[in-house]
């Protein structure tokens, strides 16, 4: 891989650099712009959220073929999850757990997935500003000082059982994984 002086898109991320060039940032400002045409008018009326999704919500797999979403809003809702889960896999960690819940009931979400939803999007459209920021804390010739933090739940999804789990790992100081 060559980088060039002019690096500014990378996978689709907007990259930006300090005037020294030592620090970075990456956010994904088109992708919420897009956000912003599928559902802008649908999360327009909502309030301001402090969180991306509601706390302490699980979401639960529908059994009940009535409470299902119909085809069209399902398919609006499969796309929304795929649009923030691209989110977080580059610049918005941040909002990982929510979609995470949010993806484990896309065969058969309902009502309530669907306003959570839309709430995860609301809150993205408020912070849209928000990326990932890349700022070595250690000087180039310190040797490379590796930092992992890992949590997890005791069977905390309802529907498995299974403990949920996470990580973040830091490299001079910057989060890589």
């Amino acid at each position: 891989m060559k980088v060039y002086d002019n690096l500014d898109d990378y996978l689709s991320c907007e990259i930006r650099f300090s005037d020294d060039g030592r620090m970075a940032w990456l956010g994904q400002t088109h992708l919420i712009s897009k956000l912003q045409k599928k559902f802008g008018e649908q999360v327009k009326s909502l309030r301001t959220y402090k969180t991306t999704g509601t706390p302490n919500l699980h979401m639960i797999r529908n059994q009940d073929p009535d409470l299902a979403l119909n085809r069209g809003l399902h398919k609006e809702y499969r796309s929304g999850v795929g649009m923030l889960l691209y989110l977080v896999k580059y610049s918005r960690p941040d909002i990982a757990n929510c979609v995470r819940e949010l993806s484990t009931v896309l065969d058969g979400a309902t009502d309530m997935a669907w306003k959570e939803l839309l709430r995860a999007i609301k809150y993205v459209l408020d912070t849209k500003d928000r990326g990932l920021r890349i700022c070595p804390t250690e000087g180039r010739d310190l040797p490379w000082i590796l930092i992992l933090f890992c949590d997890s739940d005791y069977a905390g999804d309802p529907n498995t059982r299974r403990s949920d789990s996470g990580y973040i790992l830091f490299v001079k100081g910057v989060p890589v994984a």
